[in-house]
C-alpha cells in the first residue's frame, strides 16, 4: 500500500480526535494538559504490550544503544511539543496559531536533507509548495496581516514546530536499521515516559489528579476511544514515515488536515449543532473550496 495513503488516513484519523478533544476541554474536562498526560500514558502502556509481544530481549541486543535511547528521545519529544503550542495558543487567537504548525515540514525538510541524505525531485517540490499554501489558507479561519510578524506566539509555533519534525527524522533514521514494531514500540515507550515527566512537576500532577478524580465513567470511556484513535492516527504517520521516499513529504501531506476538519465541522455544524458549530458562510466556503483545489493539486504531485 502507497505511503500516501497512511499519510492522508493519519490526519483524517487525528480530525477525530480533534473533536472528541475540543468536546472534552469544553464539556468534560477544562484542562488539555491532563488529557495530553492520560494520552502519554496509555500510550506507554501500549509501548510496553508491543515491547512483550515482539520480545524485548531479543530487541534490544538487535538495536545499537544510542539508537534505542535515540527513538526514546523522539516519542518524548512526541508530548513535549505540545506544551509550547498551549503557550502560543494562551497568548495568541487560534487562527494565527494554528496555520504556523506549516513550519513542521518545512524544519523536517531541512533535517531530512542533513541527516538522512533525502532530497525531492523538481515535482514532488512543486506539490510541497501547493500542500503548504493549502494547508495555511484552509488552517487559517481568517488570513491576517502580520500573521508572520515577530511575536511570542510565532517563537513558541517555531519551537513546537521543530520538536515535531524532529521527532520524525529520528524515527525514521531508526526504523530503516531495526525492526520497524520494535522501534514502535520504544517510540511509545517515550511518549509514556514523557507523561511521567510532566507528572513529576507538582502543578501538572496536581491538575491531573483532580481531573482524574472528578472524571465520570463515561468520561474514561470517551478518553479511551480517543487514546485509541489519537494511537492509531500515529501508528498511520509511522508507517507513512518508514515507507516515503522523503518524510518531509509525509508531512506535508499531513496538511490535509484542515480538509477533513472542515468537513466534519461543516456535517456536525449541520446535523448536530449543539455539539459544534462552525462558521459556513459562502464566502468562508469559496475560500476553503479554493485551498481545497490546492491540496488535491498538491497531493497528486508528491504521490505521482
Amino acid at each position: 500500500m502507497s505511503w500516501v495513503v497512511f499519510a492522508v488516513l493519519s490526519p483524517a484519523l487525528f480530525t477525530m480526535t480533534n473533536f472528541i478533544d475540543k468536546f472534552l476541554v469544553d464539556k468534560r474536562i477544562n484542562d488539555p494538559i491532563a488529557i495530553t498526560i492520560f494520552g502519554g500514558l496509555m500510550n506507554g502502556l501500549w509501548g510496553v504490550i508491543i515491547l512483550v509481544i515482539v520480545g524485548v530481549h531479543g530487541g534490544v541486543h538487535g538495536i545499537p544503544l544510542s539508537q534505542f535511547l535515540l527513538v526514546l528521545v523522539s516519542g518524548a519529544l512526541l508530548v513535549l511539543y505540545i506544551i509550547p503550542y498551549f503557550k502560543a495558543l494562551a497568548i495568541d487567537d487560534v487562527s494565527r496559531v494554528v496555520p504556523l504548525f506549516q513550519f513542521v515540514p518545512i524544519f523536517t525538510l531541512v533535517l531530512s536533507r542533513l541527516f538522512l541524505g533525502e532530497q525531492i525531485t523538481a515535482r514532488q517540490s512543486i506539490g510541497f509548495g501547493l500542500l503548504l499554501v493549502g494547508g495555511f489558507i484552509l488552517g487559517a479561519k481568517r488570513i491576517e496581516a502580520g500573521i508572520l510578524a515577530p511575536r511570542r506566539s510565532l517563537v513558541y509555533m517555531l519551537i513546537s514546530g521543530s520538536l515535531y519534525a524532529t521527532t520524525g527524522v529520528m524515527f525514521k533514521f531508526v526504523v530503516i536499521r531495526n525492526n520497524f514494531w520494535f522501534t514502535l514500540g520504544c517510540e511509545s515507550v517515550g511518549i509514556g515516559l514523557a507523561a511521567l515527566l510532566l507528572l513529576s512537576w507538582a502543578p501538572y500532577r496536581r491538575r491531573f489528579a483532580r481531573q482524574a478524580t472528578a472524571a465520570t465513567p463515561a468520561v474514561w470511556g470517551l478518553l479511551l476511544a480517543n487514546d485509541a484513535c489519537w494511537t492509531a492516527a500515529q501508528f498511520c504517520n509511522f508507517v507513512a514515515f518508514s515507507l516515503a521516499p522523503v518524510i518531509a513529504l509525509v508531512n506535508v501531506v499531513n496538511g490535509v488536515q484542515p480538509l477533513f476538519v472542515l468537513l466534519l465541522g461543516v456535517s456536525l455544524t449541520l446535523w448536530f449543532p449543539h455539539v459544534v458549530r462552525e462558521e459556513i458562510g459562502k464566502g468562508i466556503l469559496l475560500v476553503k473550496a479554493a485551498s481545497i483545489l490546492l491540496l488535491f493539486a498538491g497531493v497528486f504531485c508528491v504521490s505521482v
